[in-house]
């Protein structure tokens, strides 16, 4: 008698072994296998180079050999602008006390004016100079003024 329940669950054991391992995996992929095969002549690989038939007759355009010579161009006028952030209002008192606020927020290009005048700069950008104008004055309590420096 347990002989019959082994052999019962032995068999047991092949169907799930088979449904799990042959039917299963033939379900679950047999319908893109099936459409792999029907469509294979349709299959363009992305690891292929084309090839293309370039014909330099039929472009209309000009080539290299066309293009004059551009070494005798003269530059007759050049403006560079750069903007710097001057703080007039500071005292000889306050001076290092702005330094330390500044290099604190990781400002380094302290400059002097001609008129010995405590400014940051010099930046290519008048918004970025803004932008800093505005942090300087949210973090340290001075109001700086842009000033246009032209190089």
């Amino acid at each position: 008698m347990n002989y019959g329940l082994e052999m019962r669950n032995i068999m047991n054991k092949k169907t799930y072994f088979i449904i799990a391992f042959a039917i299963l995996p033939v379900y679950l992929f047999g319908g893109p296998v099936i459409t792999y095969l029907k469509n294979f002549d349709k299959i363009t690989y992305s690891l292929q180079i084309p090839s293309y038939n370039i014909d330099q007759t039929d472009k209309p355009g000009s080539t290299y050999n066309s293009i004059s010579n551009i070494d005798n161009i003269k530059i007759i006028e050049s403006k560079v602008q750069s903007w710097i952030v001057t703080f007039p209002d500071l005292t000889k008192d306050d001076e290092k006390k702005f330094k330390k606020l500044l290099s604190e927020i990781g400002i380094q290009s302290i400059i002097k004016t001609k008129d010995n005048i405590i400014a940051i700069g010099p930046f290519i950008d008048k918004s970025m100079a803004d932008t800093l104008s505005k942090k300087v004055q949210s973090y340290a309590g001075y109001s700086g003024q842009l000033q246009m420096i032209n190089n």
